[in-house]
């Protein structure tokens, strides 16, 4: 859900805030809103996308485009239920704003105060509890777990909150408050808190106490399923067949054509991603955020919680951006001061934005993963064409003479915090760390954090700016590791090293293929003479069940490598962790065989078989320790 939080990196901007400098056109923002979008939908296959813009008079801009679904069909307009996605946090923020200040708890209370015992979070070595404020800004240090029960197409499979968040519990990883890591199971613990304290199911409570006081008459964060089923399953009851009936679908390429995909269920998550909401229903929620009185005439805060609300809570780096109590910072042309939230499920994709020095809010969504570059885009070309600017500004100051060294010193392969720790899926998930390089002038390449290769420029004090954007990234040393670090707290990442990166993990992963092939090749070749000694034989069929585990891992994740949507619902599946302790046992063979070579040492036999042999022997060594670091020695899941 934030791979876009990459790709709009919060920032000091270049531009100078310079407000309105005269109203807002409507007509002329009109047009150009409908060509931004009508062209995006035409170049990128956009099957549908709704835009709302306000300011502090009212709702300038309100629209739908495209389709919502295609049986019945259905236009997408102003008033069709989009996913929002992680949007849906910030009604949770809300709603514990209201708990405390009613005096049902603090934003500093253990959060085990409030969670009921089968929630309760254990202390793992930490002496520090988590406290809600740590949610709220994505510090309570857990660490991530999504692969095979993040999203949910079969409601037969759905669990309720409260069941899924104790069995899919994740690892404390690091101490509280230390650093902002953005986790969905933070957000979704919120919601239980939320509906423990108040007495009320979470869907229940956010409709009733925030929602329709914020003027969101038909949002929900209740799925359209079968009745029936929710009831058997103890799901909360499905939304109403007025909300239903004004729901997107989600749709995806297939065989040349648009075609709806199969429904997202998140019940299971619900306060961290399930809220539908439609462009009239969030422009009505971000006029009271740009205008916090707002909040306080619709009976949703008080005066003082609004302000507190929108204060800064956290920060990564000090001056270096800042969370807003659940809300992040974002660039906008003319602004200093942007904050808001986006939000992806697998098919649908939005971002709501506020700029209060700018004076105005605005929200899109496209319910067709092709659509992520324009939700990507449209802040950014909506804030440069207030400024009568036809593409983002340059002005990023020239590289100092020092430049070139210091990009050498940043330059290497960092890995997501944001992370598996314990468990197997780590091993997929670390394949895909980004990497810094250094470019001649001092720039820096950054390679991983979104489908380009984006390339930033020092601005001093180890922070760079995107070249041909606003987007920032600064580094910062935290005890023995160098942090790469983003505004937003989405996802700050570690230099690691070579032994630790995906390039190590490769060559050796393909030098195990080769030496199991070799092996298996003369094992076969010879046949019973491969029996002639306990040695010859034992790397015979050491050999042979390295080369099954290495084809049984082939066949397990080949439906993955073209589509890591297909990983995260179908993980582990039945091969790949027949594999990985097929991996345990090969790895438990070599360390035999190590041990009986350096104790037997055969005679009679020739340099070249020594050479193969114990080159054999060290690749199946240095790829044990290996899979050993990565977690592929034996399969540990859930």
């Amino acid at each position: 859900m934030t791979r876009m939080l990459w790709v709009m990196l919060c920032s000091y901007l270049i531009i100078p805030a310079v407000g309105m400098a005269k109203p807002i056109d409507v007509d002329e923002l009109r047009s150009f809103v409908d060509g931004v979008v009508t062209d995006a939908m035409e170049r990128d296959v956009i099957a549908g996308v709704s835009v709302a813009i306000v300011d502090r008079s009212g709702v300038l801009f309100s629209k739908g485009y495209g389709v919502a679904s295609l049986s019945p069909a259905r236009a997408m307009d102003s008033d069709t239920l989009s996913r929002v996605g992680s949007i849906s946090k910030t009604i949770v923020w809300i709603a514990l704003m209201q708990l405390a200040e009613q005096g049902k708890l603090s934003l500093d209370d253990p959060v085990n105060q409030h969670l009921p015992p089968p929630l309760q979070i254990p202390d793992e070595g930490f002496t520090e509890p988590i406290r809600i404020r740590h949610l709220m800004t994505h510090s309570a240090g857990f660490e991530q777990t999504i692969l095979g029960h993040m999203e949910v197409e079969d409601v037969n499979r759905e669990l309720p909150l409260e069941t899924y968040l104790a069995r899919y519990r994740p690892h404390r990883v690091l101490p509280p408050g230390q650093l902002a890591v953005y986790s969905n199971y933070s957000a979704a613990l919120a919601g239980v808190i939320v509906a423990h304290t108040s007495g009320m199911s979470w869907e229940d409570y956010a409709e009733t106490k925030v929602l329709r006081p914020l003027g969101m008459p038909t949002a929900t964060f209740r799925e359209a399923i079968p009745a029936d089923i929710a009831r058997q399953r103890g799901l909360p009851q499905p939304a109403s067949p007025v909300a239903a009936a004004v729901m997107s679908k989600g749709f995806h390429w297939q065989e040349g054509h648009l075609e709806e995909a199969v429904p997202e269920i998140i019940t299971h998550y619900a306060p961290a991603g399930a809220l539908f909401a439609s462009a009239n229903g969030i422009a009505s929620y971000m006029s009271k955020l740009l205008d916090p009185e707002g909040l306080v005439r619709a009976g949703v805060l008080n005066a003082q919680s609004a302000h507190t609300l929108l204060e800064p809570s956290f920060s990564n780096a000090k001056g270096f951006g800042a969370i807003y109590h659940g809300y992040f910072q974002f660039p906008f042309p003319g602004s200093n001061l942007a904050f808001g939230h986006d939000g992806s499920t697998r098919y649908q994709h939005a971002v709501m934005l506020i700029v209060p020095d700018v004076g105005i809010g605005l929200f899109i969504a496209v319910n067709t993963p092709s659509g992520l570059p324009l939700v990507e885009r449209f802040p950014n070309l909506l804030g440069l064409h207030l400024l009568g600017q036809n593409a983002p500004a340059m002005a990023v100051p020239d590289a100092g003479t020092h430049a070139n060294s210091e990009a050498a010193a940043l330059a290497g392969t960092y890995r997501p915090i944001r992370r598996a720790f314990f468990r197997t899926e780590r091993a997929l998930l670390n394949l895909l760390a980004p990497s810094v390089e250094a470019a001649a002038n001092g720039d820096l390449l950054v390679s991983g954090l979104s489908n380009d290769v984006m390339r930033y420029r020092p601005i001093g004090h180890h922070v760079y700016q995107e070249l041909t954007g606003l987007g920032r990234i600064a580094f910062q040393q935290s005890g023995h590791r160098l942090m790469l670090l983003d505004p937003t707290g989405s996802n700050p990442l570690e230099r690691i090293s070579f032994w630790e990166g995906p390039t190590w993990f490769l060559l050796i992963f393909a030098l195990t293929h080769l030496a199991a092939v070799w092996g298996s090749i003369r094992f076969v070749r010879q046949g019973r003479a491969a029996f002639a000694s306990r040695i010859t034989g034992g790397w015979g069929i050491l050999s042979l069940a390295w080369l099954v585990a290495l084809v049984l891992t082939w066949v397990a994740i080949a439906p993955w490598l073209s589509d890591t949507e297909v990983l995260i619902m179908q993980y582990p599946g039945k091969l790949f962790p027949l594999a990985c302790w097929l991996f345990l046992i090969c790895a438990i063979g070599t360390l035999i065989l190590i041990v009986a070579l350096a104790v037997v040492r055969p005679r009679g036999w020739a340099a070249l078989r020594w050479i193969g042999v114990c080159a054999g022997l060290l690749t199946f060594g240095c790829c044990t320790v290996t899979f050993h670091y990565w977690g592929l020695l034996g399969f540990w899941g859930w």
